[in-house]
């Protein structure tokens, strides 16, 4: 596991901006989905509950 962790950061450095705008994307994707998911079983729990 170290040595992964070691190896990633050695590529990580090599390839800053091209796996840096790529990690930053993919925790926005995840974090966003994470959010929406969130808010859509609110909003249906809500939507039941109420009876529109």
């Amino acid at each position: 596991m170290l040595f992964l962790m070691y190896e990633f950061k050695k590529e990580f450095k090599r390839k800053t901006k091209t796996m840096g705008q790529i990690a930053v994307v993919v925790v926005l994707f995840i974090g966003l989905g994470f959010i929406l998911g969130h808010i859509y079983l609110y909003a249906s729990g809500n939507i039941q509950k109420i009876h529109w």
